[in-house]
Order: C-alpha cells, then structure tokens, then sequence
C-alpha cells in the first residue's frame, strides 16, 4: 500500500447507511443525491476546454476510480502509481498538472476519467465559479432562476469549509481549501431547479 488511505465509495456508502454518524452522514447522503443530477445539468452546457480544472484542480482518486483507469491503460495499479500519481501525497492524487490533459486541452482518459473530473465545476456542495468559464456559465443559469447572487467570496466559502471538514473525518487526512477559487453554494434545490429550467430553455429553442 502506496498510500496511507484509498477512499472506497462502495465501503463508505455501506458504512454511511448502517452508522451513526449524524450531520456527517446527512452531507455524504446530499453529495450523493446531488451527483446524477449534476451529470444531467452538464450535458446541457458547454466546457470551453481552457484547461484550467486539469492544470490547477488535483483529482482525488477512489478506488473505483482507480480500478476503472487500470483497466482502461491495461495496467496495473504499481504502473498507474509509477507514472501517474503524486507520490508525495497520502491519499490517492493524480500528479499536477494531470498527465492525462494532452497538448489540445483534451483528456486522453476522458470515457474512464474519474469522479472529480466528471462532475467539475461542481465540487461537493459547492460549484467552482471562477476562474472557470463553465463555472461562470453555471453561476449565469443559477441567476436567471434565482436573481443576482451577491454573496463575498468568504461567504461562499463556508460550505466549502464544512465539506472539508466532512473529508477529513472520513479519509483521516488534513484537507484544506486555499480559498483561491470563488466558489457558489449548491444544493438538491438549486439543482433541481436548474434542470427545469434547462429542459424548458431547450423545448422553446425547438419549436422556434
């Protein structure tokens, strides 16, 4: 073992389910709610391929997803670990910037990128604003629905704070936000909302 923790979403999710754990176990149950939807919203936008997440956003790896790029560069996880992975990390890390973001800004993993990776700009119970474009775009949509967001950075912060909080526990890892990246807070709600609105924006574009 390269690490002194692989987080194992299948053990974590059994754990949550049958434990104790309370506020800890309402956060885990939200982030997963909250995932699928999030997959859905980012059909209907458009990445503008500016690199940003894959140069300056290190992607934590569980096991599943270690599992999956194994067997998508038939190798093995030594071999994964060797060429791909920071090594000065405790928990599983891809190096920076990610060795998989070729010369176009395209990933040369992207059908077996990991969780992180296809969920981003969204992050937890947050959604990283800026400097990413998408994010933006995301923060554009939510203020169509929702009306002017405007919350400080550190404000927004928060949420970000207490998901950390929530990782620590759980991976046994010292997990910190740099605060470098303007976040906006998310939720089931906002979500849902925005997938309403979405559907409705694409209906109208149709019948014109």
């Amino acid at each position: 073992m390269k690490f002194e923790m692989i987080y194992d979403e299948e053990k974590l999710k059994t754990l949550m389910d049958k434990g104790n754990f309370g506020d800890f176990s309402k956060i885990y149950s939200q982030i997963q709610e909250m995932y699928p939807l999030k997959l859905k919203i980012l059909k209907h936008v458009t990445c503008k391929g500016c690199g940003f997440c894959c140069k300056s956003c290190n992607a934590m790896l569980s096991k599943q997803d270690i599992d999956l790029l194994c067997r998508y560069l038939q190798c093995s996880f030594e071999e994964l670990y060797e060429k791909y992975m920071d090594k000065n990390a405790r928990i599983p890390y891809l190096k920076l910037p990610c060795p998989f973001l070729n010369k176009d800004n395209e990933c040369d993993v992207y059908t077996a990128r990991p969780k992180t990776c296809r969920e981003f700009p969204f992050n937890e119970l947050t959604v990283i604003v800026d400097p990413c474009p998408l994010g933006k775009d995301i923060r554009g949509i939510v203020e169509e629905i929702e009306g002017p967001i405007t919350q400080t950075n550190e404000d927004m912060q928060k949420v970000a704070e207490e998901t950390d909080k929530f990782f620590s526990h759980m991976i046994n890892d010292d997990l910190e936000d740099t605060g470098k990246h303007l976040r906006m807070n998310i939720n089931m709600d906002i979500l849902e909302k925005m997938m309403g609105h979405l559907k409705h924006k694409r209906k109208v574009e149709r019948r014109r």
